[in-house]
């Protein structure tokens, strides 16, 4: 892993990520969840799973 100090946070189409990560031969990617994704986890009980969708109203 490269000096975590000259890591940036960078953000991208989600399709267009998944095609490079797919084009590359190694793993050159980190992805770090966000303060927002551990709040959702402790929303949703802590179980790990995928959240739920929505109710439609």
């Amino acid at each position: 892993m490269p000096d975590r100090q000259k890591l940036k946070p960078q953000a991208a189409d989600l399709s267009a990520v998944l095609r490079e990560i797919i084009k590359q031969k190694d793993d050159l990617y980190v992805f770090f969840p966000t303060p927002d994704y551990f709040k959702l986890v402790q929303e949703q009980g802590g179980s790990g799973a995928a959240p739920k969708p929505a109710a439609p109203k």
